[in-house]
């Protein structure tokens, strides 16, 4: 924070330091132009110049500003729209600035996008310790999965909440979906899709994430799409639990019960399997028909991949259990990259400019309320004219001293000359 201030205050100072340092050469540039009669027959003279400098220096400071207070008064209000949603008992959103900031900075995205994310998860049910965690999980979900940020945060928490899962077991969704992709034909959004919308099913049926990772990425490989795979094995699964009699004589026809020995009600994953083991003695026509009695015409041609593909289905659990770490890996391999470095760039910019404009909007709220009283006033009218020509004059200084610039620069070489022969005397 300290060096940060007096980053600003070297940055709101410079006018004066430059105005002295450019006058102590002005004062040079006369000693030299005297030794040596004149540079080209005419004096150079910089007072007005340093002058008009002065004023652009104040210029780029007062852009500065307006933008650090910009970027500041964001953060401020995304602060007030995280602290709505957060209970009493968690504090104030302002002491997780910090983890904001970082976070920011870490992942290449600004503060507001960050606090926001936050608020979401917090809208969703978790505390706010626990929003910043999913947060940093929909980050590395979003850069593994090259998916946007908000829609990797939807994803999450749908597929939470269809599991009934904890927020702490987020970093396993993320690790399954990455591995997954990475080593079969789906995508992570489309497998993320799939999970989301067939999480509650799942999770009734007794499929663990990995498990429905499993039976989903089959279905995606072949129909390029983890929605229509998800609603098939939605239908498919409930089916199978179904007393209806075109899935009693198919079932029959399979050898499958769907009550065990004590005569109890088998969970859908549990049917589930026995239906894919006695799959594979049926031949090509059989399994299409006896995929249509058990599932309906609609999905039979879905639920074929899923029958059939149970050593895949078991391959791909097996690949999502070992998938612990996969995430990270993936993520430290993108942040290399010259674009992730670029937007790591602006959004450390975002970051300093969010803390410096804090600063500037304690100073700038009560000038703000003298401005708008003043305006108020019987004289605003007056003052606001003013005002304005004040502004009008200072824009022409400017441009007048980028003239000046101009005609400076045509004079360099003359005075390159003459500091060479001083040197060349000394």
């Amino acid at each position: 924070m300290a060096d940060i201030s007096k980053t600003v205050q070297i940055i709101f100072s410079a006018d004066n330091q430059m105005t002295d340092a450019l006058r102590d050469i002005n004062d040079h540039i006369g000693t030299v132009d005297s030794s040596f009669g004149g540079l080209g027959g005419r004096a150079i003279n910089l007072a007005e110049d340093i002058a008009l400098l002065g004023l652009a220096v104040t210029a780029i400071a007062t852009t500065f500003a307006t933008l650090a207070a910009q970027s500041a008064a964001e953060y401020e209000t995304a602060l007030l729209d995280l602290q709505k949603v957060m209970d009493d008992s968690e504090g104030s959103a302002t002491q997780y600035s910090q983890a904001f900031l970082k976070m920011a900075i870490d992942y290449g995205k600004s503060t507001t996008e960050i606090i926001q994310g936050v608020a979401n998860f917090k809208q969703a049910g978790f505390d706010v310790v626990e929003s910043l965690q999913l947060q940093t999980d929909a980050l590395n979900l979003s850069i593994a999965g090259d998916i946007a940020a908000a829609e990797s945060s939807e994803y999450l928490v749908s597929i939470l909440k269809g599991f009934k899962a904890p927020a702490s077991e987020a970093a396993e969704v993320v690790d399954i979906l990455n591995e997954v992709s990475n080593k079969y034909a789906t995508d992570v959004q489309q497998l993320a899709i799939g999970m989301a919308t067939l999480s509650p099913i799942a999770n009734t049926m007794g499929f663990s994430f990995a498990e429905t990772a499993g039976i989903l990425t089959p279905v995606i490989e072949v129909f390029r799409s983890g929605s229509e795979a998800a609603v098939a094995l939605q239908t498919g699964l409930l089916k199978l639990l179904d007393n209806s009699k075109e899935t009693q004589l198919a079932l029959e026809k399979l050898g499958v019960s769907q009550f065990d020995v004590n005569g109890h009600m088998k969970s859908g994953k549990e049917i589930l399997l026995e239906v894919s083991t006695a799959f594979q003695t049926l031949d090509t026509n059989d399994k299409l028909y006896v995929a249509t009695q058990l599932t309906g015409i609609h999905q039979a041609g879905k639920m074929v991949e899923v029958f059939d593909g149970l050593n895949k289905s078991i391959e791909i659990t097996a690949v999502g259990m070992n998938s612990a770490g996969s995430a990270m890996k993936e993520v430290e391999i993108r942040m290399e990259s010259a674009e992730f470095k670029v937007q790591q760039l602006k959004s450390t910019w975002d970051a300093f400019l969010t803390v410096a404009g804090s600063s500037i909007l304690i100073e700038l709220k009560p000038i703000l309320d003298d401005i708008t009283k003043a305006l108020t006033s019987p004289e605003g009218v007056e003052t606001a004219k003013a005002l304005g020509e004040a502004i009008s004059n200072w824009i022409s200084s400017i441009v007048e001293f980028l003239d000046k610039l101009q005609e400076i620069y045509s004079e360099m070489s003359g005075i390159k000359d003459a500091f060479m022969l001083v040197d060349f005397a000394k």
